[in-house]
C-alpha cells in the first residue's frame, strides 16, 4: 500500500525500482498494492544514457529493510527488475528533486520534503 513520507521517519528506506515511464510506475504501484506491500514513491531526476548523458525524470519506489524480499518476490514475476547497487542523492534544486549520483540513501528528512509522484507544483 502507498505511504506517505511520515511512514519512514526516522528509518532508512531503501531503493527498489526507479520507474522511467509512467505506465511502468502506475503497474508497479498496482503489484505492490496489490500483495499488500507497504512503498514509498517520489518523482526524482536520475542521469541516463551512455555516449549521450542527461538528466531524466522517473518515479524513485521505496520500501522498509524489513520489505525489500517482499517487494522482489512480488516485483520479478511482473517483469520488474530490482534496483541493485549503491544509489546516492545529491538535491538539484525545485521540490525535493533528486539525482542517483553517489553512494548513500535518502534520508527520511529527504523524503518528506519531497512531493511525491503526481502531486501539482
Amino acid at each position: 500500500m502507498k505511504q506517505e513520507p511520515s511512514f519512514f521517519e526516522g528509518q532508512e528506506p531503501v531503493l527498489i525500482y526507479i520507474a522511467k515511464k509512467l505506465r511502468h510506475a502506475l503497474r508497479l504501484e498496482t503489484v505492490l498494492t496489490e500483495a499488500g506491500v507497504d512503498y514509498g514513491v517520489e518523482a526524482g531526476e536520475y542521469r541516463g544514457g551512455v555516449i549521450f548523458s542527461s538528466v531524466r525524470a522517473g518515479a524513485f519506489f521505496y520500501v522498509l529493510p524489513n520489505s525489500v524480499a517482499v517487494a522482489h518476490e512480488v516485483m520479478l514475476p511482473n517483469g520488474f527488475k530490482p534496483h541493485a547497487g549503491p544509489v546516492g542523492w545529491k538535491k538539484w534544486g525545485g521540490m525535493g528533486s533528486c539525482a542517483a549520483v553517489g553512494s548513500r540513501r535518502p534520508s527520511s528528512a529527504a523524503l518528506a520534503g519531497s512531493r511525491g509522484w503526481g502531486e501539482d507544483a
